[in-house]
Formats: structure tokens, sequence, C-alpha cells
């Protein structure tokens, strides 16, 4: 794939972005991960302009390439924003409009998500509450997530 530097665009030529990371800023080296295998130019190509495969003939073989690791960190953002909505309501008490306006979602859908994150956290044996994450038996992580959405529905 070409690298975004060699690309012109309506907006004049492509410029270089340095990003510095401070070893705190990714601590299990997910970002680092995206760099190193190949996932981050095309992520930043496609979230910038997504229409540059619609008016240049990349090819399929190109065309795919793009889609899977877009598609890789598109589905990685999914399962963090989960996880960021269940710390929102559970450790900073959030309200469901509160979450549902910043994602800009539905309160329905927002309610929903951060239901089946919390059981899929659960499954792990992670749990939230006002005092940050736990780590225990997913029996107990469950029985926490299922007492919090009770309490909730009351």
């Amino acid at each position: 794939m070409n690298e975004p530097a060699d690309r012109d665009s309506a907006a004049g030529p492509a410029q270089t972005i340095t990003i510095e990371i401070e070893p705190g800023d990714d601590p299990y080296g997910l970002i680092n991960g995206l760099v190193m295998s190949d996932k981050f130019i095309p992520w930043l190509t496609v979230y910038g302009n997504a229409t540059y495969f619609s008016q240049n003939d990349v090819g399929e073989d190109e065309m795919y390439f793009v889609l899977a690791r877009f598609g890789s960190v598109a589905n990685r953002g999914t399962e963090k924003i989960g996880q960021l909505m269940v710390i929102a309501r559970d450790q900073y008490g959030m309200s469901w409009g509160r979450i549902a306006t910043a994602l800009d979602k539905p309160r329905t859908t927002v309610k929903r998500h951060i239901t089946n994150e919390r059981r899929s956290l659960a499954n792990a044996g992670i749990w939230y509450d006002a005092n940050g994450e736990h780590k225990s038996e997913s029996t107990t992580a469950m029985k926490m997530a299922l007492a919090r959405e009770s309490h909730e529905n009351d």
C-alpha cells in the first residue's frame, strides 16, 4: 500500500505526522502493536478519507488489505468503547443519558451495550465499582454484574 506521504489531495500535499507516546500512554503495547502489525496507516487513511479508495484504482488485493486492517482496528475499538461505557457507568456513576449523549447513541442502545459488556467482562472475572476494577472468579464477578443490573432495574 502506498504510504499517505506519497498522496496529494484537494487539501494539498500529504503531511508527516509524528506521534510521541509516553511509557504510561500504552502500557499494554496496543498502539505499538498497531504500528508494527501494519494496521495503523491503513486505519488513518480510511478514517481520514475512505473515498480515496473509490477515486483511485488500488486493486482488489490492496482493498482487501486495507479492509482487513481497518476492520481489525475498528473491531478492537468497539470492544474498548464497551469497556469504557461500563467504567463510566459503574465506576464514575454516569447516567445512561450522559453516556448516550457522549456517544451520540440512544439510551436504550447504551443500556443494552453496557449490560452485554458487563456480562462479558464478568465472564472474564472483571467487574467495576466506585473503587475501580476488580478481578475475581467469574462466578463472583457475574454475581456483582447481576446485582448491579437488578439494582438499576428497581
